[in-house]
């Protein structure tokens, strides 16, 4: 198989919008029936950063009929105290996701802007307000690239079935080659999963830091599209 070429319209619009869609038919970097050898093609994404890239964290999310969205929010202030610099993230779509079951929603442009936040990386409820969210609906295998500063969300799953989204971050290699070892380090202390917490220690530290934006944190409110279903 050819390497994926992408066209200067590509390149430019992810520079412009922070985003970039590229559908199973046209990368061609995953069979949608069978995500065995995803991993090896994703390695044709240095052509949108413009320098070999190095895996710095992954993640399969499940979103179940009825589950919670995430909350808008910006990805980079959970990384900043591993470096500040840019990460790519490759989201392939196991499952269709779609508007009803909660797809990833953005503000093209908005890794340019001056995003007011909250706390952590979670975005104030009025710069939220404010935005034109553009949903991005992918089929099985389609292929979603965004920056850790584009600002993004995605609303309850109203459907009746669950979907997953397979999620990979990189970073340049210019940028160091231990980041993944620190990032990880660092947040299985302040953030380990359930059966490896010390009881009576405090993570509220690691929760605002890795968990601002999480579907656990959001709160409903009347009349929002983003309220718990």
């Amino acid at each position: 198989m050819a390497p994926l070429q992408l066209t200067q319209d590509q390149l430019d619009h992810f520079d412009n919008a922070g985003f970039l869609i590229l559908r199973s038919d046209e990368h061609k970097l995953v069979d949608p029936k069978a995500l065995q050898h995803w991993t090896d093609e994703i390695r044709s994404l240095p052509r949108v950063t413009r320098d070999e890239m190095l895996l710095f964290k992954d993640k399969i999310n499940y979103k179940q009929a009825g589950g919670n969205g995430f909350q808008a929010h910006l990805d980079a202030p959970a990384y900043d105290h591993i470096g500040y610099i840019e990460h790519t993230t490759a989201n392939i779509a196991v499952d269709p996701a779609t508007i009803a079951n909660g797809c990833v929603e953005v503000v093209p442009g908005s890794h340019k802007m001056n995003v007011e936040l909250a706390e952590g990386g979670r975005i104030s409820a009025k710069w939220e307000a404010e935005q034109q969210w553009v949903p991005v609906e992918l089929e099985s295998g389609d292929l979603l690239l965004f920056g850790s500063h584009l600002a993004h969300r995605s609303a309850p799953n109203k459907t009746a079935k669950p979907r997953a989204s397979v999620y990979a971050t990189y970073h340049m290699v210019s940028d160091g080659t231990d980041l993944r070892k620190r990032y990880y380090v660092d947040r299985r202390e302040n953030f380990p999963p359930d059966h490896e917490r010390v009881p009576g220690k405090d993570y509220g530290a690691g929760v605002k830091r890795y968990a601002f934006a999480a579907p656990f944190t959001k709160i409903a409110q009347p009349g929002s599209a983003q309220e718990v279903a």
